[in-house]
């Protein structure tokens, strides 16, 4: 049986876009003290507090400006943003170690940051 291809992603509107910055932002908000109690170091403390300010500060900028869909790199970077979205959820959920959402963590901040840079 042949590999399947991954499944291209689909057209994603600013709107969209802006709604999964917002998820992402409010979730680390609610998930802060749970993750900030998780972290054994002050290294992962101020990790934490890093990735909660990009993912803060990109939600306002997009928020405050329009974000456009260049050959559907917004479509891609909003789908991508969700699934790290999902791995961070079930990382949290199921007790994962500080040192693996963290990294999760970072690789969404990133995305959440280029998102940003569609904005005009």
């Amino acid at each position: 049986m042949p590999n399947p291809q991954p499944t291209p992603p689909t057209s994603s509107t600013p709107a969209q876009a802006l709604a999964q910055l917002k998820k992402y932002y409010f979730d680390l908000n609610d998930n802060f003290a749970t993750l900030v109690g998780q972290c054994t170091t002050d290294d992962q403390r101020n990790q934490v507090k890093n990735e909660f300010v990009v993912a803060r500060d990109a939600y306002l900028k997009a928020q405050n400006q329009v974000l456009i869909d260049h050959d559907n790199t917004l479509a891609a970077m909003t789908k991508q943003l969700g699934d790290l979205q999902k791995q961070i959820d079930n990382a949290i959920s199921s007790a994962e170690q500080i040192a693996k959402i963290l990294q999760i963590l970072a690789t969404a901040s990133g995305v959440a940051a280029k998102i940003v840079t569609t904005a005009t």
